[in-house]
């Protein structure tokens, strides 16, 4: 399992108890990741339109960002976390567009 370390999260104050399931589902979401990873996740909340959750999850080579509408279902956030790391892709070497 990754190491995964929470440095924010702004629900923890005013709702404990929901911020301590969306950071476990965040991290049954990284579970798939590689043993030797350490990430540092946010959890912040945003006031658009709609009331969001914005997630941020940060490793040496990558940033992951993605948001789910509140109130989240139960289990939206480990599959929005699931699908965000799946689709994040590697590094693309770089190619040249045109020949010359």
């Amino acid at each position: 399992m990754p190491k995964l370390v929470f440095t924010t999260n702004d629900l923890r104050e005013f709702q404990p108890e929901f911020a301590a399931q969306l950071e476990q589902e965040v991290s049954d979401g990284a579970a798939d990741e590689p043993a030797d990873t350490a990430m540092e996740c946010r959890i912040l909340e945003r006031h658009a339109e709609r009331p969001q959750i914005s997630v941020h999850i940060e490793a040496k080579d990558w940033v992951v960002s993605f948001a789910v509408t509140t109130p989240a279902a139960a289990g939206e956030m480990r599959m929005a976390t699931k699908r965000a790391l799946r689709d994040r892709g590697g590094p693309v070497p770089y190619q040249r567009v045109t020949e010359r």
